[in-house]
């Protein structure tokens, strides 16, 4: 009984800390990965993005690559444009870093592009 209650009152402050950690560096990690100039240049080249995270997919050849093809990727799956050619697109990153059914990927399209 003293081990769980032990276990206990050390879980908590690790929880704590783990909370507190992620609530100051995650936001941190955020910006750099949108202020990072290779996420930006793979984002602004969808076929090349697309491309690269093919082929990481399959085999990583360099980690960082991989890394900057899929954060672009994510980006451009999670894009706000919503005309047609935006709709395209998020279909078709949201098909390669999502594991998800075409008709569900349909659905979160729609329900993201809706309007208010």
């Amino acid at each position: 009984m003293k081990v769980k209650v032990h276990f206990g009152v050390m879980l908590i402050p690790v929880l704590l800390i783990g909370f507190a950690a992620g609530y100051f560096y995650l936001p941190q990690q955020l910006k750099e990965i949108k202020s990072n100039p290779q996420i930006v240049w793979y984002s602004e080249r969808p076929d090349l993005t697309w491309q690269v995270f093919s082929q990481c997919k399959q085999h990583v050849e360099d980690a960082d690559t991989c890394y900057e093809a899929y954060s672009a990727a994510v980006a451009l799956a999670e894009s706000n444009r919503c005309d047609a050619q935006g709709r395209k697109l998020k279909y078709r990153f949201k098909l390669l870093t999502q594991d998800a059914k075409p008709a569900e990927i349909e659905k979160e399209i729609d329900k993201d592009c809706r309007q208010p």
